[in-house]
């Protein structure tokens, strides 16, 4: 076998832990919060479930706060009706307004803060579809260029494994046929010097087993 088919085996049998420099910061050691939104249908995803999140929160409080009034006014009306003094009517019924805002305000609170952990949950989650599926198209890029340099795992979470793996497989298929190709040529060349050919024919042969060497970095 040839030097050039052995370093061709040696690249396709490169440890996955440690991804190609031109894939990207995007696929580099862990996720940086700059590199999780990589698809707009992210943010989509992300506003309808905040968007549901607020409707039902503000559907619920809207239910509570009418019935915590509806207390206040009760109680209001009988404490007028009441034998105390106008100070200690005063002191209760302000006591219940005062609940009624806090009640508010605490509701306001809980929806604003689950929105924002709603949007910060579905922008995490998402990644975990739009990662593979960026890395992938990326993948696709560089075949079409004429790169196949190996391909490498996704990240422990990711979601799309299955898909990825026929990737894979289909990329690995193109790979193997080009390593084999370049050591046909690396045959063809051989016997052809050996039979003291020379001229175009061969440099065309060893342009093209480069470009196709080159391929698999």
């Amino acid at each position: 076998m040839t030097t050039t088919s052995t370093q061709a085996e040696r690249q396709a049998q490169a440890p996955a832990g440690k991804p190609p420099a031109a894939a990207g910061a995007s696929f580099t050691g862990k996720r940086q919060l700059r590199n999780f939104l990589l698809d707009r249908m992210q943010l989509r995803y992300t506003a309808i479930i905040v968007l549901i999140s607020i409707a039902l929160t503000s559907g619920l409080g809207y239910v509570v706060m009418s019935k915590a009034h509806e207390a206040t006014k009760t109680v209001e009306v009988q404490v007028k009706t009441s034998d105390l003094d106008e100070v200690a009517q005063k002191d209760i019924i302000d006591s219940f307004y005062a609940r009624d805002r806090l009640l508010l305000l605490s509701i306001v609170g809980f929806g604003t803060l689950l929105s924002l952990i709603l949007a910060g949950y579905g922008i995490v989650i998402t990644h975990k579809v739009a990662g593979p599926l960026y890395k992938i198209s990326t993948y696709y890029a560089k075949m079409r260029e004429g790169h196949l340099g190996p391909v490498y795992n996704l990240r422990k979470g990711d979601q799309l494994q299955e898909h990825f793996e026929q990737f894979r497989t289909m990329h690995e298929a193109v790979r193997k046929r080009t390593q084999e190709e370049v050591e046909q040529l690396a045959k063809a060349i051989a016997g052809l010097e050996a039979a003291g050919a020379s001229g175009e024919h061969i440099e065309a042969l060893r342009a093209l087993k480069k470009k196709k060497e080159d391929s698999l970095s």
